[in-house]
């Protein structure tokens, strides 16, 4: 369906998009906690140069470096695209902050992700055997996933072909499912 181009229409979408959005921003902040809005408003307001509220992608890339994260020109792209709500090619403060809610859901995945690791990689060599893997879908998972889909799964996480799965392989293939 194409966007209105009647501009009343437009604005109320836009009206309608903004009250979802501070919707969103809110549970966010809500969760992240005063401190680290204080710090990310810090943050934000160092890269907003003319106190505008909102900055360049450009910017942005700059400002999420500078917060730990280093997405590739396509995630970035991506991440505006979502939450670039007014379509400006720009990001307000509240665009950020449910960015910074992407990537804080995405270090959590990962962190439950390494701790589950740590459940099944007993002898804490780093790594789990197949045959291990072998047993836990023989156990939980059989009736789930057929036996292709699985040994398809492990040559796929297996890319080295030692027989074992480390962590790194394991996450860049959680990953790459989503």
């Amino acid at each position: 369906m194409p966007f209105p181009s009647n501009k009343s229409t437009k604005k109320q979408l836009m009206d309608c998009d903004q009250v979802r959005v501070q919707s969103i921003v809110e549970d966010i902040l809500f969760e992240m906690g005063e401190e680290r809005l204080v710090q990310y408003k810090k943050a934000f307001a160092k890269f907003d140069k003319d106190s505008t509220g909102i900055i360049s992608s450009k910017q942005l890339r700059q400002l999420l470096r500078t917060l730990g994260h280093n997405p590739s020109d396509i995630e970035l792209r991506e991440l505006v695209n979502q939450v670039d709500i007014d379509e400006n090619g720009k990001i307000d403060f509240n665009e950020f902050i449910i960015m910074i809610g992407y990537f804080d859901k995405a270090n959590n995945e990962a962190e439950d992700l390494c701790d589950i690791f740590r459940v099944f990689d007993r002898d804490e060599r780093g790594c789990i055997d197949v045959s291990e893997l072998r047993q836990i879908w023989e156990e939980f998972l059989r009736h789930a996933v057929p036996v292709e889909e699985f040994e398809e799964m492990i040559s796929v996480i297996d890319d080295d072909g030692n027989g074992e799965v480390d962590r790194f392989e394991l996450l860049e293939i959680l990953q790459s499912t989503r």
